[in-house]
C-alpha cells in the first residue's frame, strides 16, 4: 500500500514538472508549446517558460489622424487634446474640455 502512494506521488511531481513554466509577455502568462505575437514576431513559449520569437524587423507603425500621420512616440494635439502615438499604431490622448470657439 505505501508502494502503491509513494508511487503516486512520484507520478504526479514528473507530470507536474514535464508540465513546463509559463511564458510571461507583456502581462499575460502562456502556457508551454502555445504560440503568440511580439509586434510582428511570432513567438512560441517552450517547457522551461522562455518564449523564443522570430526576429524580423517589423515595418515602422505611423498613427494617422485626421489626415496627418504621426511616427510611434510622436506626441500631437488633436484638438485641444494631448496625445501620443503607440509603436503599435494606435493612440492614447488624455481627454480635455475643450473651450467653445467664439464667433466673430
Amino acid at each position: 500500500m505505501n508502494k502503491l502512494i509513494l508511487t503516486l506521488l512520484i507520478a504526479l511531481a514528473v507530470a507536474a514538472v514535464t508540465q513546463g513554466k509559463k511564458c510571461k509577455h507583456n502581462g499575460i502568462s502562456y502556457k508551454p508549446k502555445t504560440f503568440y505575437m511580439d509586434d510582428c514576431n511570432k513567438c512560441r513559449c517552450l517547457k522551461n517558460g522562455i518564449g523564443v520569437c522570430s526576429k524580423k524587423a517589423c515595418p515602422p507603425r505611423v498613427c494617422k489622424v485626421n489626415g496627418k500621420m504621426y511616427g510611434a512616440g510622436e506626441i500631437y494635439r488633436n484638438g485641444c487634446n494631448k496625445c501620443i502615438c503607440n509603436k503599435d499604431g494606435t493612440s492614447d490622448c488624455k481627454p480635455k474640455f475643450c473651450e467653445p470657439k467664439a464667433f466673430d
